[in-house]
């Protein structure tokens, strides 16, 4: 036999749950029934996720207990991972592109939500599609003009070399620019992202070639008038 309760209202703690299937009062069960206090969500990061989900959220707050749910507008709620009464991590769920509000629930399959205000915007993902130039120094600080699947620049804030990253990016024209960092020499992937988290599947390359370095050169003076041909050796020299 099963029957279904709307809890009232009550101050956080433990209480006694009976129930009356008669004039002739309640039962006497003694079963415990625990009143949680309400979740408080302070902050989360990043606040902006591609539309396809992924990227993990990190959610801080008060009273995150119990079998915690997170809520992004729309879509079904996701199981959180509970990290600690103040911190609990979520897979942000696939959802259209816009603002969504964002809630937690806890309790008993996550029926309580909190009512924070907090929002969570989703963005198209964009995809690089071109990078010019191609190539540049071990010692880095090349401005690298990296073109987009979108022309809504807004939706990139970072990108990353290799994985060094994320850089800071600016708006360029159709797609935005970042300099490159020092590294060893080789080809790196290039990415993007439109929150430091998440980044787009690229096979775009940038190689860092060797810096070239003169040792000597032989002859070591030739005439004002030109057309000597003048031997330079040292590293560095492909491409």
């Amino acid at each position: 036999v099963e029957v279904m309760c709307i809890a009232p209202l009550h101050a956080a703690g433990v209480v006694t749950l009976e129930v009356s299937a008669s004039e002739g009062g309640f039962s006497t069960s003694q079963v415990a029934f625990a009143y949680q206090p309400a979740a408080v969500v302070v902050s989360m990061q990043p606040t902006s996720g591609p539309t396809a989900g992924v990227g993990v959220v990190d959610i801080a707050g008060k009273h995150l207990l119990g079998d915690v749910l997170c809520g992004f507008g729309s879509s079904e709620p996701v199981s959180a991972h509970v990290v600690s009464s103040v911190l609990v991590k979520c897979e942000a769920p696939a959802h259209a592109p816009g603002v969504a509000g964002f809630e937690i629930g806890t309790g008993d399959e996550g029926q309580q939500f909190s009512s924070s205000g907090l929002v969570y915007e989703y963005a198209d993902e964009a995809r690089v599609v071109g990078i010019e130039p191609h190539e540049g120094p071990q010692d880095g600080g090349t401005m690298v003009r990296i073109a987009l699947s979108t022309v809504d620049t807004s939706v990139v804030s970072a990108c990353r070399f290799g994985t060094i990253g994320p850089l800071t990016s600016r708006a360029a024209g159709y797609g935005v620019e970042c300099a490159s960092p020092a590294r060893e020499g080789g080809p790196v992937i290039v990415s993007v992202s439109g929150n430091g988290e998440v980044w787009d599947v690229s096979e775009l390359g940038f190689v860092y070639m060797a810096s070239s370095t003169v040792l000597a050169v032989a002859p070591a003076s030739a005439s004002t008038v030109g057309g000597t041909a003048v031997r330079v050796m040292g590293n560095g020299f492909e491409g």
